[in-house]
């Protein structure tokens, strides 16, 4: 049984914990000195400031997805948001009447997904291992919030 209560009063435990985790990059995995956590939270970090928030229940596969060159809109969804905000600065057009898949298909943001994808594996990360479903969501949107990570992270419904 979840105690509501309980479970926001971890919070800022939680999010210290976070603040204080060794910070790593993609490349580091596998190679027997970074111990990433099967499931739980993590942060993407630029210039030594968290921009995302993610969570997973299998945080390695989770990463791979996030910045390989073959992922697409559905496994490096982060990458997708930083090209399409690449595409409006440069086309000085919103994208939002514009399908993904059609996005997909134009040869500028093809680019910019690329270099999108290339960037996030480049970034910094922290994790922690969360295996309560329940806290999980809630710590999400409680670092979300609390490392200012909101103009890349969507709670949107779809």
């Amino acid at each position: 049984m979840h105690n509501f209560e309980q479970i926001i009063g971890e919070m800022p435990l939680l999010l210290n914990k976070l603040n204080n985790s060794l910070i790593f990059r993609k490349d580091e995995i596998g190679m027997g000195h970074v111990i990433v956590p099967r499931m739980g939270i993590y942060v993407l970090h630029e210039n030594n400031r968290p921009i995302y928030v993610g969570r997973s229940n299998n945080i390695k596969q989770r990463l791979s997805g996030h910045g390989s060159q073959s992922s697409d809109r559905f496994s490096a969804t982060f990458a997708f948001r930083l090209a399409i905000k690449a595409y409006e600065g440069r086309f000085q057009k919103s994208a939002k009447g514009i399908r993904r898949k059609d996005l997909e298909k134009d040869t500028n943001f093809i680019i910019m997904f690329r270099e999108a994808k290339t960037r996030v594996a480049e970034m910094g990360i922290k994790a922690i291992e969360i295996d309560d479903q329940i806290t999980q969501t809630i710590f999400e949107v409680y670092a979300a919030i609390k490392l200012e990570t909101l103009e890349f992270n969507s709670f949107d419904n779809h």
